[in-house]
């Protein structure tokens, strides 16, 4: 199972404890059964609106320098622009719907997506369809606050079961200089308290306003302490604060002390850009966008969150007294101001420079359609692996797969996402929708994720599709042995699902049937969808709970 059904998974948890709690107290049920209810909604795993922090953290050690990761993806170069960032450009508000099979989709959360003018995201509020008889519910939001610069400081995560609860808190100081001190990751504890779980840190030395070295510690959630990992001192930077050249050191964790060896990078050039020094060695988070996307809140088809940000030339030396020892190299090729390529090399016993792996750029029109790294370990230059994109002619990511090469077969796809985007006919550069689509690597196929529809009123924070206009109707519900369905379309179908997608209950609307009566004295309890599928491929939804 992909990540993204993963979170739709468990943000369905989410919504369906919140309207099982709502049901309970709007229809009163006994005290103990709600109590029960309670208790379980507070045990149920994944019931938290909490994003899934990567847990594999890049490490450093002296055996492998700084930025020569020789089994990094390539989405480790490039620091990515997340897509459109006018605030005009994005939507107000978002429904995103869950695909069924069969060409149907369910509606799953709608949220709304507050800019501020300079097109920061500053507020995602988030809210569970109506589900007649019951209106759309506010489920959560997510609050981010940013430096006068623009710059994220903190992103927090509330839900509301019942009541309005912090679930997660992500927390970027920025000092009087403008660089990112720390990155802390802090979660509920399950008793209600908001704990640090993960972080980096950078203590910095300066001269002035210029960075002449730091300190770069990890947060040890196990041991409950900060951790040292490596050390940078010697910076020398251009005028706009670009490093050049710094020594680096690595802690030793077995002596407890830092390691002898000294590594000193010189030549340094950014022809990617260089972001800031927690981009580059820690996880400093870019956007807002990064954390809530994962989560399956999205508005447009971005490309993934960026990675660290790379030099694209440098020189490593092993320092030793007066003695400068080269041990490995990268050099680029720039033509017409975009980068074409990039080769990193190292020396060997012979004190020879050999090359390792390249990395090779191609554009289009000034945007980067692909990145192919080559591996020379062989005597020659072979394909390694290959992120490509392409765009629509809006400019707008349609397709990003990473591609593996296999001797004998070309490229194959092992990862990828698929945006079929649909733009609105009265204004042609606004997306009205688009449908999410992930590529299995198992079925060799793109599988269908989900759909979601934009709208762009500031007026209007709740999308006219998630205000239920349908005469046809359900009683009782909450569901007991039987109940009726009225207001129904002649040559309609209705479909009953239980919570795995598996139908229990289908029948045709003949004419003059303005009402059925449906058995459901053998269900088991739980949640259930009613579909009413008529001929013209209109299809509305009920959502049914048999307690």
């Amino acid at each position: 199972m992909n990540s993204q059904s993963v979170s739709y998974k468990w943000l369905g948890h989410a919504s369906q404890a919140y309207r099982f709690l709502l049901m309970v107290l709007f229809f009163g049920l006994s005290q103990n059964a709600q109590a029960q209810t309670t208790q379980t909604i507070a045990q149920k795993p994944g019931s938290k609106w909490t994003p899934k922090v990567a847990q594999e953290r890049r490490t450093y050690s002296p055996g492998q320098p700084l930025f020569m990761s020789k089994n990094r993806g390539v989405r480790e170069y490039l620091h990515r622009n997340l897509g459109r960032t006018s605030a005009s450009a994005n939507p107000d508000s978002v429904l995103m719907e869950e695909y069924q099979g069969g060409g149907l989709f369910e509606p799953a959360f709608h949220y709304r997506l507050v800019r501020n003018s300079a097109g920061k995201l500053t507020q995602a509020r988030l809210w569970t369809p109506p589900s007649p008889p019951l209106p759309a519910f506010p489920v959560g939001q997510a609050v981010m606050n940013y430096t006068a610069q623009g710059q994220l400081l903190q992103v927090s995560f509330f839900e509301s079961l019942p009541t309005t609860v912090e679930t997660f808190r992500l927390m970027q100081p920025i000092d009087s200089r403008g660089n990112c001190t720390s990155v802390r990751y802090l979660e509920d504890d399950g008793n209600g308290n908001l704990v640090l779980s993960m972080g980096d840190s950078l203590a910095y030395t300066y001269m002035g306003n210029a960075v002449t070295g730091f300190v770069y510690r990890e947060y040890n959630g196990d041991l409950s302490q900060w951790e040292p990992s490596l050390r940078a001192s010697a910076v020398i930077s251009t005028a706009n604060g670009i490093p050049t050249s710094f020594d680096l050191e690595f802690w030793d964790e077995t002596a407890g002390t830092w390691s002898p060896l000294k590594f000193r990078y010189g030549n340094l050039s950014w022809d990617l850009g260089f972001g800031s020094w927690m981009q580059s060695i820690g996880e400093y988070v870019v956007a807002a966008e990064d954390l809530i996307a994962p989560e399956g809140i999205m508005d447009l088809h971005r490309l993934r969150p960026s990675g660290p940000t790379e030099p694209t030339r440098f020189l490593v030396q092993l320092v030793s007294g007066p003695l400068l020892t080269p041990l490995a190299r990268r050099n680029s090729v720039v033509s017409g101001g975009l980068l074409q390529q990039m080769t990193d090399q190292e020396v060997d016993s012979a004190n020879q420079w050999f090359s390792t792996s390249r990395s090779q750029f191609a554009w289009n029109a000034g945007v980067l359609s692909s990145i192919t790294v080559q591996d020379s370990s062989s005597g020659s230059w072979v394909n390694d692996i290959r992120d490509s994109r392409t765009y629509t002619s809006n400019g707008d990511l349609q397709v990003q797969k990473g591609e593996e090469f296999v001797l004998g077969q070309g490229w194959i796809t092992d990862s990828g996402s698929e945006a079929v985007i649909s733009y609105n006919p009265s204004n042609p550069s606004r997306i009205a929708s688009w449908i999410r689509k992930e590529y299995d690597s198992f079925g060799s196929s793109w599988d269908t994720v989900s759909r979601y529809t934009l709208f762009y009123s500031p007026t209007t924070s709740v999308c006219p599709s998630c205000i239920t206009t349908d005469r046809w109707s359900v009683y009782p519900n909450p569901i007991a042995h039987q109940f009726e369905v009225q207001g129904l379309t002649a040559g309609a179908q209705l479909r009953v699902t239980d919570a795995t997608g598996r139908e229990i209950h289908q029948v045709g609307v003949k004419e003059g049937d303005a009402s059925l009566r449906i058995d459901c004295s053998t269900w088991a309890p739980g949640w259930y969808l009613l579909q009413q599928m008529e001929a013209e491929g209109r299809v509305s939804v009920y959502r049914l709970l048999k307690p």
